[in-house]
């Protein structure tokens, strides 16, 4: 089996992280945490969504986050919208990349975002258009593509009809959740394994991207991601979250440095 040579890490522990958390998170500490993954040479991380505060509290400060951030860097900072709202305050707080959303699931699809998949389709196709109008690169994400929480299995068929839909409109690329299909050069993962749908009750979270990144070290598969740096970026946002990483190479790493001391 022949293996890519690189790999891209999307980090979303920023954005699909923290937006199950219960507690509040403080604007410092998602600067704080966003700026150490930069540090850790991840080249994308989601920064945030602009959605109802009413329905991820937790997201409401991503215009503040933005602002604190260097958005004409190297670093790609994406947000998500989930609407034309959503995509003017994108457009008015200079974001170069935005990401849509929709399910290959009926009853995920209506649970999360209130309508059914065609419905998505007639919300998405207006943001893509506009993101695209004002030449900012649009992400998909379709999510339940192995298995939905509510419907068990996921027919293939549903899989590749909302991916096709979504490239039609002009995305440029299609995050397929789940995902462990062969060739797949691109992962999205969360530092410290942050995360878990709000919708979707025990939701366990998001791969570790330090697990994600020592994996493919080991595979000799670039990622260009310091590991040291990523590790600690973890440790600091676990520590202000009250809980340990869910990163077993986190907390590894962490073993092995005390037994240094």
């Amino acid at each position: 089996m022949t293996y890519p040579s690189r790999v891209r890490i999307v980090e979303v522990g920023p954005r699909g992280g923290l937006q199950n958390e219960a507690g509040a998170v403080p604007l410092e500490a998602k600067v704080e945490l966003i700026e150490a993954l930069a540090e850790a040479r991840l080249e994308t991380i989601e920064a945030g969504s602009f959605v109802s505060p009413k329905w991820v509290p937790q997201m409401g400060d991503t215009a503040e986050v933005l602002a604190r951030l260097d958005l004409q860097s190297e670093i790609n900072y994406p947000v998500l919208v989930p609407n034309l709202q959503g995509m003017d305050r994108a457009l008015d707080h200079g974001v170069r990349e935005v990401a849509v959303f929709a399910s290959a699931s009926e009853s995920f699809s209506q649970r999360n975002i209130n309508c059914s998949i065609e419905e998505s389709f007639d919300r998405i196709a207006p943001v893509v258009e506009k993101a695209r109008s004002h030449r900012l690169r649009v992400r998909g994400y379709v999510s339940c593509v192995l298995g939905c929480p509510y419907e068990s299995d996921i027919a293939a068929e549903t899989v590749a009809r909302v991916a096709s839909n979504l490239f039609a409109m002009g995305c440029y690329e299609i995050s397929l959740g789940d995902t462990i299909e062969l060739g797949v050069s691109v992962i999205d993962s969360a530092v410290a394994g942050l995360g878990g749908c709000p919708y979707a009750e025990g939701a366990s979270g998001n791969v570790a991207t330090e697990d994600v990144v020592y994996m493919l070290r080991g595979m000799d598969i670039e990622t260009g991601v310091d590991l040291d740096a990523l590790a600690e970026a973890g440790r600091t946002i676990s520590r202000q979250l009250d809980r340990e990483s869910a990163s077993k190479v986190a907390r590894a790493l962490a073993a092995r440095a005390k037994a240094r001391q």
